[in-house]
């Protein structure tokens, strides 16, 4: 049965995830963003893309709900670089299990998204990447060309692309 106080320790613990910030961004000298906002902005992609795609219902719910989730481990890890992660071979799959365990959460995770759902989580990161990435090089920095190219090699899907063509006009040169 799920304990009451082990759901408190998780909603804390995810609440680190608003004062974490993304270690990308705060090494390319750009402006905070913390890991909650970037997964708010990646649950507003994944719900877009869900619409233009015409995902069912309930595999829009699925990646609605790992959309939310897809950073969890990071309140406990923190946020790594994909070098970082490349060379530490953290746990992250093992890592949320223990933080949802014997929780009203514990079910959620893992979660296995049905194809379709997802490309558009990954499209839906990507997007999130985008946006910021060109939010910070019109505000001036220089170095986000790196992030634009990665996001843009990320984002597979039709509807991703036209939303990252769409975004790139917005691109000041």
């Amino acid at each position: 049965m799920a304990s009451d106080e082990r759901t408190l320790h998780l909603l804390l613990d995810a609440m680190k995830l608003k004062h974490l910030h993304r270690s990308g961004w705060k090494r390319a000298g750009a402006p905070d963003e913390s890991v909650g906002e970037h997964s708010f902005g990646v649950a507003m992609a994944a719900l877009a893309l869900a619409k233009m795609e015409s995902l069912e219902e309930k595999e829009e719910h699925l990646l609605l709900k790992a959309a939310i989730l897809h950073d969890l481990h990071e309140a406990r890890l923190g946020d790594l670089t994909p070098q970082e992660k490349s060379r530490q071979a953290p746990d992250e799959r093992g890592t949320e299990a223990q933080m949802v365990q014997g929780t009203h959460l514990e079910g959620e995770l893992p979660f296995s998204l049905p194809p379709k759902a997802a490309l558009l989580l990954s499209d839906a990161d990507g997007l999130d990447m985008l946006l910021r990435a060109i939010e910070n090089a019109n505000g001036g920095n220089l170095r986000m060309g790196q992030f634009i190219s990665s996001a843009l090699q990320a984002i597979r899907s039709d509807s991703g692309k036209r939303l990252a063509g769409l975004a790139l006009k917005r691109l000041k040169r």
